[in-house]
């Protein structure tokens, strides 16, 4: 989601699109066109010729402008020429209520189709250049402004036209943890294009490895499954695919497609399978005894109750492997009484490994060997 943060902080501020405009001059010529700034929820190809020209001859000019609008992606969208149209001595405000957009020739016809079908074009972002050339003999002998492309006055500017809802991942959730091997997926179309009848989604799911990021994956991996196609927001596991694997990591990503066009693209969510956990309650208190064969489950805490008889005043104990290997733990003595005693010791700080089994060892003034069975199990508290 963070890729859309600017984006949309743009949208608060009401500025839909932006526009760097630039300038041409041609000789010595008094003429200059400008591009107004873009805005509104909705970017069409008659907008692509709002500008501001500039004339200071003293007589009108019979002119006309040609449109070329790409997009981001950068495949051709469209090219276009307005009708013939005064250019008055002084500022010219060029709009589609001023001026229209005559002849339209759309080079991505999924693009143009939308536009036929919506009345603008689909949200993202594009390059508009327009060209101000001269409409008869008389332009041409005023301004010199012959009609070539070393002598037209050009300006291109890119505008970005914002969202309202981008294609956006559902479910699983980014850098989640699923024990389910065979996930379904789900997503938020983008929208308002996603109510487009002709709009499909593509679906890639590749194998990540070792350390490698979802982006990369995803770029450079075999797609382990690619479908597209698809009309609905939500893809049931596959079939024909075998169960993902414990300890491996995935990614995925959804493409939305006009036609044969891809128009947006989802960011990258990664997800874990993971071996379904058993479910571990606290332990209760366990009274020590020198003989004990049954295995308690910890988590994260290991709580027993010894009986002091003797003189001393700490309880020395120790933690070993099932095996009976020492871990050299620095293992601080806690303090004892005479009789009944309760201790609950934290075994995160100890780096017990996750479902291993152990053994709590305490000797008595005696000799005596008291000794505790467990099987750890650590779960990550939540904040």
């Amino acid at each position: 989601m963070k890729n859309y943060l600017s984006i949309f902080l743009l949208a608060f501020c009401g500025c839909f699109f932006i526009s760097q405009p630039s300038f041409g001059q041609v000789k010595s010529t008094t003429l200059s066109i400008q591009q107004s700034p873009i805005s509104g929820l909705t970017f069409s190809s008659q907008d692509g010729i709002n500008c501001i020209i500039q004339s200071t001859y003293s007589e009108p000019l019979n002119m006309y402008l040609t449109v070329q609008i790409s997009s981001e992606k950068g495949f051709p969208v469209m090219m276009g020429q307005t009708n013939r149209f005064q250019v008055l001595p002084g500022l010219n405000k060029i709009d589609k209520s001023t001026v229209t957009l005559s002849d339209i020739k759309y080079i991505n016809r999924d693009y143009g189709n939308y536009e036929q079908t919506n009345g603008s074009l689909p949200s993202g972002g594009y390059t508009v250049c327009i060209s101000l050339k001269c409409g008869d003999e008389s332009c041409f002998k005023q301004t010199n402004l012959w009609e070539h492309s070393d002598g037209e006055i050009r300006s291109c500017s890119e505008s970005i036209s914002i969202n309202p809802t981008p294609l956006l991942l559902a479910s699983p959730y980014d850098e989640a943890e699923l024990t389910t091997h065979r996930p379904n997926f789900s997503w938020i179309p983008p929208m308002p294009i996603g109510t487009d009848p002709n709009l499909t989604y593509r679906f890639t799911l590749v194998e990540l490895k070792k350390n490698q990021r979802g982006e990369s994956g995803i770029r450079r991996n075999r797609p382990l499954f690619q479908m597209e196609g698809l009309s609905t927001m939500n893809l049931p596991f596959p079939g024909e695919l075998q169960d993902l694997k414990v300890g491996s990591s995935y990614a995925w990503q959804v493409d939305a497609l006009l036609g044969k066009t891809p128009v947006q693209t989802s960011e990258v969510w990664e997800f874990t399978i993971v071996e379904e956990e058993e479910e571990v309650f606290p332990m209760p208190y366990v009274r020590l005894k020198r003989t004990d064969d049954q295995i308690y489950n910890t988590l994260n805490e290991l709580k027993f109750i010894y009986t002091q008889n003797g003189v001393s005043k700490k309880l020395k104990y120790h933690i070993k492997t099932i095996n009976g290997n020492s871990l050299n733990l620095d293992l601080n003595p806690m303090d004892l009484k005479f009789g009944e005693n309760s201790f609950k010791i934290d075994l995160r700080p100890f780096g017990l490994e996750h479902k291993k089994f152990y053994v709590l060892e305490i000797y008595s003034d005696k000799g005596e060997v008291y000794s505790l069975k467990f099987k750890y199990h650590y779960k990550k508290e939540l904040k």
